[in-house]
């Protein structure tokens, strides 16, 4: 399977704010996901059972800057990094950000509802 990121259907949009693109293959989802400037998602996230997202993921930051806050540390993802967020995680980008993601779509859910 394979698909350029026009081919991917929207998923979830907030405008001016995030777009994923995505797509369900083998049992995951693919997903090309796009944030649109500096952006905590701390308020987002706080609709969340535990405050923060509870998927892991797993990509490569094509475009941007994010940091991303644990209960116990924070990691910073940079343009061209490839990456594996654990659960309980809250992301903050720093500009807008380009992402390729993977992911358990189950998982991922409850987050994406927050976010509409």
């Amino acid at each position: 399977m394979h698909a350029t990121e026009k081919d991917l259907p929207v998923a979830a949009e907030v405008p001016g704010l995030f777009e994923s693109r995505q797509a369900q293959w083998g049992g995951l989802t693919a997903a090309i996901e796009v944030v649109h400037g500096a952006h905590d998602f701390t308020e987002e996230f706080s609709e969340l059972p535990t405050g923060r997202c509870e998927a892991p993921h797993w990509g490569y930051l094509l475009k941007g800057k994010v940091r991303i806050l644990y209960k116990d540390h924070e990691e910073v993802l940079q343009t061209g990094d490839i990456y594996y967020m654990a659960p309980g995680h809250i992301p903050v980008t720093e500009a807008e950000c380009h992402f390729i993601e993977f992911r358990a779509p189950e998982a991922y859910a409850s987050t994406l509802t927050s976010l509409k």
